[in-house]
C-alpha cells in the first residue's frame, strides 16, 4: 500500500510540473521533449521505482560494508507502532501464513478489491479493442507487404492504426493523401499505440485521480501534433493546405476504436492547424534547455521514492496464538527474532532486585525505591542524569509486560521524573 501511494505521489508531482510548464511559462518544450516527458510520467505511475530505489540502496550498503565502511543504524527495525499508518508490520507464523497485520497493511481486502476491478477494466478494454480490430480488418484490401502494412477498409471513416507490435494502417475508401499515410507511419515509428494503451492502464489503476485523465488527453494531443510535424516537414504551402482539409474532414468522423486516429476533437484540430501553419504564439525552448528542464522535473518527482521503506516482516513460532495479544492497546510493540537481544533488554536485568529500575546512558542499573521519604527528595538540590525508566508488571498466567519511559534521575536522592513512553514489551513467559 505504501509503495502504491509513493507511486501515485511520484506520478502526480510529474503531472503537476508538466501542467505548470504548459500554463505558467512563456516558452514551451519542443514536441519531442513533451512526448518524452509524458512517457516518463506514465512510467512513474506504473513502475515500482520506490522499491527499486530501496533495493539499490540496500545493495550499495552491503557492497560498501564489505569494503570496510560502517553505518550507524537508527531506530530498531523490530519496533512497530500499530496506530501509525506508515509504521506497518506483517506478522507470519513458521509456515509463512500471515496471522496479523498492522498499519496500512490492514487494507489488504480493499487492495485486492481494487486489483480485481483493475483487471476487469483492462480485460474489457482489450476485448473491445480486439472486437473492433477484427471488424475493421474484415475484407480489407492490402496495398503493400512491408514491415508496416497499409490497407483500405470499408469499415473505417478516418485513417487509423491498429496493432501494437505488428501495426496495420487502415485507410477509408476514396482518395489517399500521402501526408496522411506519413502521419500514421510516424505513429507506428513512435510506438504511440503502446504508450496510449499504458495511459489507459494508468486510468484503470487510479480512476479517482484527475491528473491521470489530463495525462491521457495530453498524450493524445502531443502525439498527434508531433506526427503532424513529421508528416508536414517537407510539404509546400499547397500540400499543407490539402493535408489540413483532409484533417478537418476526418475530425468530423468518429471511430469506435480507441487507438491512433487522424480524427480528433475540434479543439485539438484547431490547435494542430495553427501549429502546421507555424503560428504558435509561444517560443520553443532549445533542446539543451529542454533536456535540463525535463531532468530537473523528474529529479523532483523522484523525491517520494527516497521516503519508501519496505514493511517489517516478523515470524513467530508455528503454534503462536495471536488472538491472545491486543496490539492496539499499546503504544509500541517490540518483536525480537529468536537468538537476538531486545533493544531494551538491558533494562530488565535488574528486575530480580526490583520491579522498577532506572538505566543511565552508560547502561548502569539503579533500582527505584518508592518508599523513600518524600521530604528528603524535596530538600535535595537535584543533579539529574538522563536515561530510561522501566516498570515490570507480572501477570497471573506467567506472562509479563515491561513499560519503558524516557526519564531522568537525581544522582543524589534518587528522585525519578518520567518523560514520554518509549515502548511496551509483552513476554508470553516472564524471563525475569
Amino acid at each position: 500500500m505504501k509503495l502504491y501511494l509513493c507511486m501515485v505521489v511520484e506520478g502526480s508531482i510529474a503531472s503537476i510540473l508538466y501542467l505548470l510548464l504548459k500554463k505558467g511559462f512563456t516558452c514551451e518544450l519542443p514536441l519531442k521533449w513533451k512526448s518524452c516527458f509524458l512517457r516518463i510520467n506514465i512510467l512513474l505511475y506504473l513502475l515500482p521505482i520506490p522499491w527499486f530505489v530501496t533495493e539499490i540502496k540496500a545493495l550499495l550498503r552491503i557492497t560498501m560494508e564489505k569494503a570496510g565502511m560502517t553505518f550507524q543504524d537508527g531506530a530498531a527495525s523490530v519496533v512497530c507502532y500499530p496506530d501509525t499508518v506508515w509504521g506497518s508490520m506483517i506478522i507470519k507464523n513458521a509456515m509463512g501464513r500471515i496471522i496479523y497485520v498492522t498499519g496500512y497493511q490492514r487494507c489488504f481486502p480493499l487492495i485486492l478489491a481494487g486489483i480485481l476491478l483493475f483487471v476487469m477494466l483492462i480485460v474489457a478494454w482489450i476485448a473491445a479493442y480486439m472486437k473492433f480490430s477484427r471488424q475493421y480488418k474484415k475484407d480489407a484490401v492490402y496495398l503493400n507487404d512491408g514491415k508496416t502494412k497499409i490497407a483500405i477498409s470499408s469499415y473505417v471513416d478516418s485513417p487509423v492504426t491498429i496493432g501494437f507490435f505488428r501495426s496495420l494502417i487502415l485507410l477509408p475508401e476514396g482518395r489517399i493523401q500521402q501526408g496522411v499515410v506519413n502521419h500514421e507511419k510516424a505513429h507506428v515509428a513512435n510506438r504511440d499505440g503502446i504508450f496510449r494503451f499504458l495511459s489507459y492502464v494508468v486510468i484503470a489503476t487510479e480512476r479517482y485521480n484527475p491528473l491521470c485523465y489530463f495525462l491521457l488527453q495530453e498524450m493524445i494531443a502531443v502525439s498527434e501534433m508531433y506526427c503532424d510535424e513529421k508528416a508536414t516537414k517537407e510539404m509546400t504551402k499547397e500540400e499543407k493546405a490539402d493535408y489540413m482539409r483532409y484533417m478537418i474532414a476526418s475530425a468530423e468522423k468518429k471511430t469506435k476504436l480507441v487507438t491512433m486516429s487522424l480524427g480528433t476533437g475540434k479543439e485539438l484540430t484547431r490547435e494542430r492547424m495553427i501549429r502546421i501553419m507555424g503560428k504558435n504564439q509561444k517560443k520553443v525552448m532549445k533542446n539543451s534547455l529542454a533536456a535540463c528542464v525535463v531532468t530537473v522535473c523528474f529529479l523532483i518527482s523522484g523525491i517520494p521514492a527516497l521516503a519508501y521503506t519496505e514493511p517489517i516482516m516478523n515470524t513467530y513460532g508455528e503454534n503462536v496464538n495471536i488472538s491472545d495479544r491486543n496490539f492496539r492497546e499499546v503504544d509500541c510493540s517490540v518483536f525480537v527474532p529468536e537468538g537476538e537481544i531486545s533493544p531494551y533488554e538491558v533494562t530488565v536485568q535488574g528486575f530480580s532486585i526490583c520491579d522498577h529500575v532506572f538505566v543511565d546512558q552508560v547502561g548502569e542499573i539503579f533500582p527505584c525505591n518508592e518508599t523513600e521519604e518524600s521530604h528528603t527528595k524535596a530538600a535535595c538540590i537535584h543533579n539529574y542524569v538522563t536515561g530510561t525508566y522501566s516498570e515490570h508488571e507480572k501477570h497471573s498466567n506467567g506472562s509479563c509486560t515491561v513499560f519503558t519511559y524516557n526519564a531522568k534521575r537525581c544522582s543524589k536522592c534518587g528522585n525519578v521524573v518520567l518523560g514520554s513512553k518509549i515502548s511496551t514489551v509483552n513476554y508470553d513467559v516472564c524471563p525475569h
